[in-house]
């Protein structure tokens, strides 16, 4: 639907077809200017459902610590983890958010910058705060992961 919404608000800013903008009604030309900061969030929406069609950030947990294609990081990077924004919401609706060490964060920051959650929760600005998210609608849930992480790092020796 953002895809579509895109062509279609690019197309009334630029005017295709012709025909429609030759003897514009009113409705037209306030379509046309709502078209233009319009085509910036669409385009920032598709960007945002592309990108997860097309890269799945797949959660890889080993004996080393948590991954994904684009970042990983050691168990004793990892200061907590939870699930966001509940655990009662829907599972599709739901990410975990693994709380990091300083330098871990700047290491992961820039390829974490589609699941920051700024802006409006969808991501594609940098993080402020030194937490590190997954995809949205992991399969299995991020409920169904948390018992291993939560488990793994309530285990771990003191002092890591």
């Amino acid at each position: 639907m953002a895809v579509i919404l895109t062509v279609l608000m690019v197309c009334a800013v630029i005017g295709i077809p012709a025909s429609f903008f030759v003897d514009p009604s009113p409705m037209m030309v306030f379509y046309r200017i709502l078209a233009v900061p319009g085509v910036l969030f669409a385009g920032y929406g598709a960007w945002y459902y592309i990108n997860g069609a097309l890269r799945p950030q797949h959660v890889t947990i080993d004996d080393l610590g948590v991954s994904t294609p684009g970042w990983a990081l050691a168990w004793d990077e990892i200061r907590d983890v939870r699930i966001e924004p509940a655990e009662f919401a829907a599972p599709r609706k739901q990410q975990l958010a693994f709380s990091v060490t300083e330098e871990a964060f700047q290491r992961v920051r820039q390829a974490n910058r589609a699941h920051s959650g700024r802006p409006f929760h969808m991501g594609g600005l940098l993080s402020r705060t030194p937490v590190v998210r997954t995809q949205f609608d992991t399969n299995p849930t991020p409920f169904d992961l948390f018992p291993i992480f939560d488990d793994r790092l309530r285990n771990r020796p003191p002092g890591i």
